[in-house]
């Protein structure tokens, strides 16, 4: 699957360990490396092992890392494959676009 970021600030927050070990906590980042290796080695969003972590949303997905910290993700297709009844078809989106780690408390 094809995996971008919102911004380069995001995307060097989630890539380079140096920095996010500056932004959160080891346990955070350890998480974070661990669902972007399985996201990106998958074909689509179903085939992702650990569904049971991902709360789908309108147009992506959450994924917790622990009680208090999550990231979000939406799907990154220029046109969103969905049914007729407009719901996503998750099998058929392989991309996504990470737009932030997020504490969960500040929904």
């Amino acid at each position: 699957m094809i995996i971008s970021f919102r911004s380069r600030e995001l995307r060097d927050n989630a890539l380079n360990e140096f920095i996010s070990l500056i932004e959160f906590p080891v346990h955070i980042v350890e998480r974070l490396k661990f669902f972007l290796l399985v996201l990106s080695s998958s074909n689509n969003v179903l085939e992702i092992p650990l569904q049971h972590s991902f709360n789908y949303l309108d147009d992506g997905f959450e994924v917790l890392l622990d009680s208090t910290t999550s990231i979000l993700f939406r799907q990154a297709h220029k046109s969103t494959p969905r049914t007729t009844s407009g719901l996503i078809i998750w099998e058929k989106v392989t991309r996504l676009q990470l737009i932030e780690v997020r504490n969960t408390y500040a929904k």
